[in-house]
């Protein structure tokens, strides 16, 4: 049964009822559970309810149905709206609403594939006019998209016309990457938003522990970090605590936003001083050791960075410069000592850097550019090695090669386009051998030479040996 009443243009009556209803997919015939639907919107009501087996949802509202809707989305934007008032009016009509709905993963997996499961959504709210004061919740549990797992997903908004709170927590984890906790949770007041951020990683251990405070009230958008109980990198950091940042149509200003821990120096910056279209990032002696618990690392990373990035013209043609010095860096048994990213330039016609790691058995460097102007040729690379111990490959390759020895050097050059590249180099192997676990055997190398010319490999008289004979 399927039938509409509409009167005027502010009046709409819909009611649907289905008893049963047969659907195929991939030659397999579902049958749907008995479902009723009714949605009745006027000046004064708006009226929808829903009910089934899988899911269940009631809501009303004292107003039109477009009218309630623009209230919603524009709720937090009240809040931010520019007013320095202890308390103004509320827009919000009154308005109930709960229901769940049942996802479970094997009724995604045939219906909506592309979408995420999840165990049951459940939403739970009202707000009253009589107490100015609004309750919502959202419960989302068991969510999995992919690779993507959250145990839990919650929402929730409570408050009145003087001030608005808010909370969210997740509990996720990536497949074979990360893991971790994410809370967040503030309040909206008087053109002022103060949220706390908080991220624990796989053993609840907080990597990031962040306040922040922007406010609206004037023709600025002015950001401010309360310092109190500030943690970046699992480490505990000060900054002055006048800290800002400035954000205007067309400019932006940032004073005071340096961070120190233990040695450690995060620095952001407008340059020169108080110049409102370039912002320049600093990084000395940070550490990046903790990213081994913030990812489900089984492998311990080292490594001290120093940087220095400039972003200039930020609001007309953005244009970043910047070096990148990692000292000491390894990745469990592979030791690439140090790692330099410098002269990288990007632009809307250029990007361009030179990259290289100078280890005790590496000694590699790689240069490119990409001309965005060029249609015909902008790419150019030039792969330098001078050294490169192939045991590293060992560590780097584990699940696919064994007892990999040698030395490679040589010196390749790609130039042409991304869709058409033409390679022109050599490749020398010294005392090098390989063995490939597919195979199940051990090949030798020796001491050979590949030539590479207009994409053309040459072998030369290029000899291998496998253990087997």
């Amino acid at each position: 049964m399927f039938a509409i009443n509409v009167s005027g243009n502010r009046f709409y009556n819909i009611e649907a009822k289905v008893q049963s209803l047969d659907l195929c997919f991939s030659d397999t015939l579902y049958k749907m559970h008995p479902a009723e639907m009714s949605f009745l919107t006027n000046d004064s009501s708006t009226v929808f309810k829903l009910a089934s087996y899988y899911y269940n949802l009631d809501f009303s509202a004292c107003n039109y149905v477009t009218d309630v809707v623009n209230s919603l989305i524009n709720l937090p934007g009240y809040y931010l709206s520019g007013s320095e008032n202890d308390s103004v009016k509320f827009y919000l009509p009154e308005m109930s609403v709960s229901g769940e709905l049942k996802y479970p993963e094997a009724f995604a997996r045939i219906f909506f594939p592309g979408f995420p499961s999840f165990e049951k959504l459940t939403v739970d709210g009202k707000y009253s006019r009589k107490t100015d004061e609004i309750d919502f919740s959202l419960l989302l549990p068991h969510l999995e998209y992919n690779s993507v797992f959250a145990d839990t997903l919650r929402f929730a908004v409570s408050g009145n016309s003087k001030e608005l709170n808010y909370e969210s927590e997740s509990g996720f984890r990536v497949e074979d990457m990360m893991s971790g906790r994410l809370d967040i949770d503030g309040h909206f007041k008087n053109s002022e938003l103060i949220t706390t951020l908080i991220y624990r990683d796989t053993y609840l251990n907080q990597y990031l522990n962040l306040t922040a405070k922007i406010d609206t009230s004037g023709n600025n958008t002015i950001i401010q970090i309360i310092p109190d109980s500030l943690i970046f990198s699992y480490d505990k950091w000060i900054m002055n605590p006048e800290n800002r940042i400035v954000i205007s149509d067309t400019s932006i200003s940032i004073n005071d936003f340096e961070l120190n821990s233990a040695g450690q120096q995060i620095f952001i910056g407008t340059y020169p001083e108080n110049n409102p279209e370039n912002v320049e990032l600093k990084l000395k002696d940070f550490q990046l050791g903790s990213l081994e618990h913030l990812f489900d690392l089984d492998t311990i990373v080292v490594g001290v960075a120093n940087a220095d990035f400039k972003f200039s013209d930020i609001y007309e043609n953005l244009k970043i410069d910047g070096d990148l010095a990692i000292s000491g860096f390894s990745v469990d048994e592979f030791d690439a000592g140090e790692l330099n990213l410098s002269e990288f330039s990007f632009s809307d016609s250029l990007v361009k850097a030179k990259m290289s790691i100078t280890g005790p058995k590496e000694d590699i460097a790689v240069t490119g550019s990409y001309l965005f102007d060029n249609e015909k040729s902008p790419l150019k690379i030039v792969l330098d090695m001078k050294s490169f111990d192939i045991s590293d490959l060992n560590y780097l390759l584990e699940d696919y090669i064994n007892n990999a020895k040698g030395n490679l050097s040589g010196k390749i050059i790609v130039a042409g386009s991304a869709d058409y590249p033409v390679i022109n180099g050599n490749v020398n192997f010294d005392n090098a051998g390989i063995g490939i676990n597919s195979l199940n055997n051990y090949f030798t190398i020796g001491n050979e030479n590949i030539a590479i010319k207009n994409n053309v490999i040459d072998f030369n008289k290029l000899s291998i040996a496998n253990k087997k004979g």
